[in-house]
């Protein structure tokens, strides 16, 4: 950029073009944390006046690119692609009343949902294991199911079998109702979404080494949703 030539003043055409531009750029730089470059641009702000020699500008312009490309090889950017990009900090990524009903769950849904927008699948999945757990609490509650140790010490068959004896206990017992059979078909449809996601931790996260690509991440991602949404129904 050239603000002027060599023994020339700025004038006001460009007196006013960087006032109006220089605030702008600082608001990013702050955004970016360029802390050096935002304070040599204000610094130059303060003294822009009609009558600033051009070549003084100039220099003091150079000095701010320098310093720009200096700080910016000093930091990371991270792009996320338009069609993830809603899936990035989104506390909402299971659902509103997941959410709500489940807000012990939101810092892992978020999470996964960070990692899945970076292009992290395995990390996501990671994640989301961690979230199923306060659904399958949940769900022992409304079966009766009391665990010997917490849940979160168990493996998947230790936390899945007992649910599902309990739920073929109600639909085989000769009191059960037919409000009762509709909430035993309800909970027989989450239990087998929780067989899918205990096939995917013990086939690709806890035993395996095959890491996950991100429709594989997106069908957990998608079950796991599903699943809570179910128990948040009937909360």
């Amino acid at each position: 950029m050239q603000a002027g030539g060599m023994g020339v003043s700025l004038g006001d055409v460009n007196a006013d073009f960087l006032k109006r531009t220089l605030p702008v750029a600082c608001k990013y730089w702050a955004a970016a944390d360029l802390s050096g470059t935002k304070h040599l641009g204000e610094s130059l702000l303060a003294e822009i006046t009609p009558d600033m020699l051009g070549d003084a500008a100039d220099a003091k312009i150079d000095s701010i690119q320098s310093l720009l490309r200096k700080e910016l090889e000093e930091r990371l950017f991270f792009y996320v692609p338009k069609e993830r990009a809603a899936f990035y900090d989104n506390e909402d990524l299971c659902g509103l009343s997941v959410a709500f009903k489940f807000p012990n769950a939101v810092h892992d849904i978020v999470e996964a949902g960070n990692c899945y927008a970076l292009d992290r699948p395995t990390a996501c999945v990671f994640h989301l294991m961690r979230v199923l757990p306060y659904g399958m609490e949940e769900l022992a509650k409304k079966l009766g199911v009391n665990y010997a140790t917490d849940i979160t010490a168990l493996d998947w068959n230790g936390i899945i079998q007992p649910l599902e004896k309990a739920i073929r206990a109600i639909q085989q017992s000769a009191q059960r109702s037919a409000e009762k059979m509709e909430d035993m078909k309800h909970y027989s449809e989450i239990v087998q979404h929780l067989y899918f996601c205990k096939d995917a931790w013990r086939n690709h996260i806890s035993h395996g080494r095959e890491p996950y690509d991100l429709p594989k991440a997106k069908s957990v991602l998608d079950h796991t949703s599903l699943i809570m949404n179910l128990l948040a129904e009937r909360m």
